[in-house]
């Protein structure tokens, strides 16, 4: 997990039930406690670990600031 400190990466995670979502930003900090925070054009999110399917390392396009 720690690899992917400081990159833009995608990131598949599932919510209640079956269903999933994905977030698209920059991971800004990982603890051991579980939990990673990333950073798009939304704010900073908090996501736990336990949660997360799959990253995907992306290259920001254009007009995606942070």
């Amino acid at each position: 997990m720690k690899r992917f400190l400081g990159h833009y990466c995608k990131i598949v995670y599932k919510i209640a039930g079956d269903q999933k979502k994905a977030l698209t930003g920059e991971i800004l900090d990982f603890n051991n406690a579980g939990f990673i925070l990333i950073e798009n054009q939304d704010g900073v999110h908090c996501l736990n670990t336990r949660r997360i399917i799959t990253i995907k390392p992306q290259e920001k396009t254009m007009g995606e600031e942070l």
